[in-house]
């Protein structure tokens, strides 16, 4: 998180921050249909301050949704395409000669956003997917042997095709464990891409009225979220459940992995599960908190063995959390 602990913020002003930003979820969802799902665990993931990865098909609206969104809440936007040219400059900014020669000036990349939307990014080269792990993890950058603090609040999302498609690259794992949650975007419904078909206005065409919301009130929110009560019956079937990932045969399953979910994966499954309960306008986790969020917070972080591991990278993960959930059983 962003900052130090925001001053206590008054009750009503919270649960005017969460109307608000149920209000942003109905103004992207008029723009892009058949997406709700997506778009509320986007704002899950701005809430807790954890990092999104989405991963789907080129033509989903994925940036569409990012870019509604920010512009929706009123949150300063940016953006880098990536492509296998781009240099971490581009993303981070340079320091330049000053004209009289008496030192450097800093000129900030478009990293310097409090919303930032990476497109595309294991079409990167290594160097760039290397320098975005200290913003985020460490919500700063450094260049040129100095340091430079992030804008209060600010928080990636990042875009990825799928890696069978010509000219990208695997995210490295220490990349992929610093995403709070991977959403896979698919196909809208019939009766969605029907009402898409219908309306011929593209949904950038015209801006959505903004909510105002501020970056202190996003710090606010992350704070407020950190304290939604998780009882300790909870939080020991979350450790049960992250050790069968790393040792499947704990619970009777056969599957090999090389590694799984870390302490952090760990941490971050908590996290949105209690910023989860603060949209559903509840101060306490549910099972259903954990279990809503399993798939998209730890199949991204399950490593299989390459001696059984399938063809396409990353398609067991998911049924391997799903056995896992089973065997452990209910909390």
């Amino acid at each position: 998180m962003s900052g130090g602990p925001p001053e206590s913020a008054d009750p009503s002003a919270i649960e005017s921050i969460r109307l608000r930003l149920h209000e942003a979820a109905k103004l992207v969802d008029s723009r892009v249909y058949g997406q709700r799902a997506l778009i509320e665990n986007l704002i899950l993931g701005l809430c807790c301050g954890g990092h999104v990865l989405l991963e789907g098909l080129p033509g989903l609206a994925k940036t569409t949704c990012v870019r509604l969104l920010a512009e929706a809440l009123g949150l300063p936007f940016g953006r880098v395409q990536m492509t296998p040219d781009v240099m971490p400059g581009d993303v981070l900014g340079s320091a330049f000669l000053k004209p009289d020669l008496s030192g450097f000036v800093f000129r900030p990349g478009p990293i310097f956003s409090t919303v930032l939307l990476v497109d595309e990014l294991n079409r990167a080269p290594a160097k760039v997917q290397s320098a975005l792990l200290e913003a985020m993890q460490e919500e700063q950058v450094t260049v040129g042997g100095e340091t430079h603090k992030l804008p209060a609040g600010f928080w990636l999302v990042a875009t990825q095709n799928p890696i069978d498609q010509e000219g990208t690259y695997p995210l490295a794992e220490s990349q992929k464990d610093r995403f709070l949650l991977r959403l896979t975007v698919g196909y809208p419904d019939e009766r969605a891409e029907a009402e898409l078909l219908r309306n011929p206005v593209e949904p950038l065409a015209n801006p959505l009225p903004s909510l105002g919301m501020s970056a202190n009130e996003v710090l606010s929110v992350r704070h407020l979220v950190a304290r939604v009560h998780c009882a300790d019956v909870l939080t020991d079937w979350v450790a049960k459940v992250i050790l069968a990932t790393r040792d499947p045969s704990r619970v009777g399953l056969p599957d090999k992995v090389l590694w799984g979910v870390s302490p952090r994966g760990a941490r971050m499954w908590i996290r949105a599960a209690r910023t989860r309960a603060w949209w559903h306008g509840r101060d306490y986790v549910v099972p259903e908190d954990l279990h809503d969020l399993a798939h998209e917070a730890l199949s991204h972080r399950i490593v299989l063995d390459w001696a059984v591991r399938d063809s396409i990278a990353g398609t067991r993960s998911a049924p391997l959390v799903e056995r896992v959930l089973e065997k452990v059983g209910s909390p």
